[in-house]
Protein backbone atom coordinates (compact mmCIF):
# COMPACT_ATOMS: atom_id res chain seq x y z
CA UNK A 1 0.00 0.00 0.00
CA UNK A 2 1.38 3.51 -0.96
CA UNK A 3 2.16 5.65 1.75
CA UNK A 4 -0.51 8.14 2.32
CA UNK A 5 -3.12 6.17 0.48
CA UNK A 6 -6.28 5.80 2.35
CA UNK A 7 -8.45 2.80 3.11
CA UNK A 8 -11.67 2.39 1.61
CA UNK A 9 -14.79 0.89 3.86
CA UNK A 10 -17.12 -1.07 1.94
CA UNK A 11 -19.97 -0.89 4.55
CA UNK A 12 -20.56 0.05 8.19
CA UNK A 13 -19.73 -2.33 10.79
CA UNK A 14 -22.73 -2.62 12.79
CA UNK A 15 -23.63 -5.37 15.57
CA UNK A 16 -26.11 -7.50 15.01
CA UNK A 17 -27.25 -7.23 18.13
CA UNK A 18 -26.87 -5.05 21.69
CA UNK A 19 -24.60 -6.64 24.06
CA UNK A 20 -27.03 -8.67 26.47
CA UNK A 21 -25.04 -7.32 29.76
CA UNK A 22 -23.25 -4.39 31.34
CA UNK A 23 -19.50 -3.74 32.07
CA UNK A 24 -20.65 -4.08 35.77
CA UNK A 25 -22.03 -7.46 35.12
CA UNK A 26 -18.90 -8.26 33.37
CA UNK A 27 -16.45 -7.45 35.67
CA UNK A 28 -18.64 -9.14 38.30
CA UNK A 29 -18.48 -12.18 36.26
CA UNK A 30 -14.87 -11.93 35.09
CA UNK A 31 -13.91 -11.80 38.86
CA UNK A 32 -16.56 -15.06 39.26
CA UNK A 33 -14.83 -16.89 36.86
CA UNK A 34 -10.77 -16.11 38.03
CA UNK A 35 -11.78 -16.85 41.81
CA UNK A 36 -13.17 -19.94 41.27
CA UNK A 37 -10.41 -21.41 38.96
CA UNK A 38 -7.92 -19.88 41.20
CA UNK A 39 -9.97 -22.36 44.14
CA UNK A 40 -9.75 -24.99 42.00
CA UNK A 41 -6.45 -24.92 41.35
CA UNK A 42 -5.85 -24.77 44.74
CA UNK A 43 -2.81 -21.71 44.69
CA UNK A 44 -3.12 -18.50 46.46
CA UNK A 45 -3.47 -15.08 44.85
CA UNK A 46 0.05 -14.09 46.40
CA UNK A 47 0.91 -17.23 43.98
CA UNK A 48 -0.74 -16.07 40.94
CA UNK A 49 0.32 -12.54 41.24
CA UNK A 50 4.17 -13.52 41.73
CA UNK A 51 4.16 -15.84 38.60
CA UNK A 52 2.53 -13.17 36.21
CA UNK A 53 4.47 -10.34 37.30
CA UNK A 54 1.35 -8.36 39.20
CA UNK A 55 0.48 -7.61 42.65
CA UNK A 56 -1.86 -9.58 44.84
CA UNK A 57 -3.91 -6.44 45.25
CA UNK A 58 -4.78 -6.16 42.15
CA UNK A 59 -5.67 -9.54 41.79
CA UNK A 60 -7.33 -9.33 44.34
CA UNK A 61 -9.57 -6.23 43.14
CA UNK A 62 -10.16 -7.96 39.77
CA UNK A 63 -11.21 -11.13 41.58
CA UNK A 64 -14.08 -9.04 43.46
CA UNK A 65 -15.00 -7.31 40.34
CA UNK A 66 -14.06 -3.70 41.24
CA UNK A 67 -11.26 -3.59 38.36
CA UNK A 68 -11.75 -4.50 34.74
CA UNK A 69 -8.80 -6.12 33.44
CA UNK A 70 -7.17 -5.28 29.75
CA UNK A 71 -7.57 -7.87 27.39
CA UNK A 72 -3.39 -8.91 27.46
CA UNK A 73 -4.01 -9.33 31.70
CA UNK A 74 -7.62 -11.16 30.97
CA UNK A 75 -5.64 -13.40 28.70
CA UNK A 76 -2.70 -14.25 30.34
CA UNK A 77 -5.03 -15.12 33.08
CA UNK A 78 -7.08 -17.44 30.90
CA UNK A 79 -4.20 -19.20 29.99
CA UNK A 80 -2.29 -19.40 33.39
CA UNK A 81 -5.55 -21.71 34.36
CA UNK A 82 -5.21 -23.63 31.66
CA UNK A 83 -7.79 -22.56 29.42
CA UNK A 84 -8.23 -21.77 25.86
CA UNK A 85 -9.57 -18.37 25.02
CA UNK A 86 -12.10 -19.10 23.51
CA UNK A 87 -13.59 -21.31 26.51
CA UNK A 88 -12.34 -18.40 28.87
CA UNK A 89 -14.26 -15.66 27.68
CA UNK A 90 -17.01 -17.74 26.30
CA UNK A 91 -17.60 -18.77 30.50
CA UNK A 92 -17.10 -15.39 31.42
CA UNK A 93 -19.77 -13.84 28.66
CA UNK A 94 -22.29 -16.69 29.72
CA UNK A 95 -21.46 -15.46 33.61
CA UNK A 96 -22.64 -12.15 32.61
CA UNK A 97 -25.66 -12.83 30.89
CA UNK A 98 -27.10 -15.20 33.90
CA UNK A 99 -26.10 -11.99 35.97
CA UNK A 100 -27.60 -9.39 33.61
CA UNK A 101 -30.68 -11.59 33.38
CA UNK A 102 -30.50 -11.68 36.97
CA UNK A 103 -30.91 -8.40 37.25
CA UNK A 104 -34.23 -7.93 35.42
Amino acid sequence: MKRGARIRIAAPIVAREPCPFTIEHWRRAVGFILRSWRRASRVSQQEVAAQLGMDRSHLARLELGHYEPGSYRLVTLILWYGRTIDEGLGVIARRAEFYSRRAK
